[in-house]
């Protein structure tokens, strides 16, 4: 599902980064039913259209990685919620700020959490809500689920209109390590990996997409980078849990209500 990462920034100008990452969508997965996801969001871009995926934490506050906001013009973003099609339903929202995380490196991809927030509040329904923080770490082995609509091989040319979902078992940071080629970026405690075999992960344009735990339903992690598509390496998140006073903090007059203990 979830190929390489690239800044939105970048998709501009060449559509990947020197050192080769982009951002990714989900291979492998199945069309989501609808009303199963109802905080995931499509961040989209004036002339580009979807971009990166992201989760509602609060009626004005969306999160999604830092690489999707970094050096991003609000006006031209708008977020898309309530929906499981690109192409029917939903509502559209303009965005009013988009915040990077002050640390976020834009080569190692650390800190890679950004929060949008919306001109107005959303409107709560079966289709549009907001979703659980995890209050731990993810153990090795957590079974999850990413969803997004990046591209869902790495041939694709073209987005997948239906949202997708894939389920994936996060894996320990020393793992991670080892799987990953000898000369990646370093990962840190502040990020998870989750790996499958070849033909099932993330892609393209999954960028700032929810890691949800399956057994409490509560956000894990957001997607930050991996390799071109479903290559049977880690993708990698930026940890939720390790974010929980800066996520507190930029949503603090929005509302928010949704970090679980």
């Amino acid at each position: 599902m979830i190929a390489r990462f690239i800044s939105v920034a970048a998709i501009f100008a060449v559509g990947c980064e020197a050192n080769g990452f982009i951002e990714l969508r989900i291979v492998g997965g199945s069309d989501a039913a609808v009303r199963s996801f109802p905080h995931q969001v499509s961040v989209q871009i004036a002339d580009l259209g979807h971009a990166c995926s992201g989760s509602i934490i609060s009626k004005n506050c969306i999160l999604t990685a830092a690489h999707c906001t970094y050096r991003i013009d609000p006006g031209v973003m708008t977020v898309v919620a309530g929906t499981t099609n690109l192409r029917v339903g939903g509502a559209r929202h303009a965005v009013s700020q988009a915040i990077p995380h002050e640390a976020y490196d834009t080569y190692l991809k650390t800190n890679d959490l950004g929060v949008l927030r919306l001109t107005e509040d959303l409107a709560f329904n079966d289709q549009t809500q907001p979703v659980s923080l995890s209050g731990v770490r993810p153990s090795p082995g957590t079974d999850c689920t990413l969803t997004g609509w990046g591209f869902t091989s790495s041939s694709s040319t073209k987005l997948p209109d239906k949202l997708q979902q894939v389920n994936l078992a996060t894996i320990s940071v020393e793992r991670c390590r080892k799987e990953l080629p000898s000369n990646t970026r370093p990962i840190t405690y502040n990020q998870t990996c989750t790996l499958a075999p070849v033909g099932k992960g993330a892609c393209v344009r999954d960028s700032g997409g929810a890691l949800i735990d399956n057994s409490n339903g509560k956000l894990v992690g957001v997607v930050s980078w991996g390799y071109p598509c479903a290559l049977g390496e880690p993708d990698v998140y930026s940890t939720v849990y390790g974010y929980r006073s800066w996520i507190e903090e930029k949503c603090q007059d929005s509302n928010y209500y949704f970090i679980s203990k």
